[in-house]
């Protein structure tokens, strides 16, 4: 089965409702295993690909931590566009919601399997309250699960009305291992 039949099929079996329930809840949703292993390990044997990027940024060089992050030249990957075309008008309803709040979200699909691949390296997501300390959340999402999260702020329901709270998200020490994801932005999405 190829790409075009596979990720349609996957993106209408999702539980939208629940995605909008986790994100406006949590600010992320989890949707287990839904990249199969054939294309996660498809996109890490492209990963040395220079021909295939626009833009590489090492992570020590701007303060980040440890690593790099590469962008793609446009056009995007099959693989990649698919996903992102299919996915986007399902979240549009949130990002509409969330508008005069924050930024758009973000996708991110994790390519290799903890304990298995690498130990460490747990996906940590920051939420800055004002007032109030900040909140760790740590996940372990497994290889080809989708993580949808925002970039910047979510809105929370206060005693007079919503309010932001900043959003943050990195990754622990990679103990030993490689690690490899998959971001997917969609501010330049179209719907």
């Amino acid at each position: 089965m190829n790409i075009s039949q596979v990720i349609p099929e996957r993106i209408s079996a999702i539980d939208w409702q629940r995605v909008t329930k986790d994100m406006n809840e949590k600010g992320y949703a989890l949707v287990a295993q839904f990249l199969p292993a054939q294309y996660c390990e498809e996109i890490i044997g492209k990963y040395d690909d220079s021909d295939l990027y626009r833009k590489t940024i090492t992570m020590e060089r701007h303060s980040f931590g440890l690593g790099e992050y590469k962008y793609f030249k446009y056009p995007l990957p099959d693989v990649i566009q698919t996903i992102r075309r299919a996915i986007y008008r399902n979240l549009v309803p949130v990002a509409n919601t969330w508008m005069k709040m924050l930024n758009m979200e973000r996708l991110i699909f994790f390519l290799n399997e903890p304990d298995d691949d690498f130990t460490g390296g747990e996906f940590v997501l920051t939420q800055q309250t004002p007032r109030a300390q900040s909140k760790a959340i740590v996940l372990r999402p497994q290889k080809g699960d989708m993580l949808i999260i925002t970039t910047n702020f979510r809105p929370i329901k206060g005693s007079k009305g919503y309010y932001r709270a900043q959003m943050r998200h990195g990754v622990s020490e990679v103990h030993d291992g490689e690690r490899h994801t998959l971001g997917i932005i969609f501010h330049d999405a179209l719907s």
